[in-house]
């Protein structure tokens, strides 16, 4: 509709056809559609983002626990053979 109204002053004027005013409107309605393409499918984009981060955190915490202890490191489980110590 839009690309329709802007081309009508050319039309009235006897500058373009009608068949360019209708080839204009269908080229504006790509492009218009083109251009939303990221604010239509944000909410995809930010799902997938968050699910990414989900993964990558988890794989850094497998990691984590691959790699040999450091003793008083905060966070790590540290396993005492026979005995109930906490620390």
């Amino acid at each position: 509709m839009i690309g329709v109204l802007l081309c009508m002053p050319k039309y009235v004027a006897g500058t373009m056809l009608l068949g360019e005013v209708v080839q204009a409107a269908a080229a504006f309605v790509v492009v218009q559609s083109a251009c939303s393409w990221f604010t239509d499918n944000y909410p995809r984009l930010a799902e997938w983002a968050a699910s990414a981060n989900r993964v990558a955190s988890l794989l850094f915490a497998l990691d984590k626990l691959d790699r040999p202890a450091v003793d008083n490191e905060p966070g790590r489980i540290h396993k005492y053979a026979g005995t109930n110590r906490q620390t």
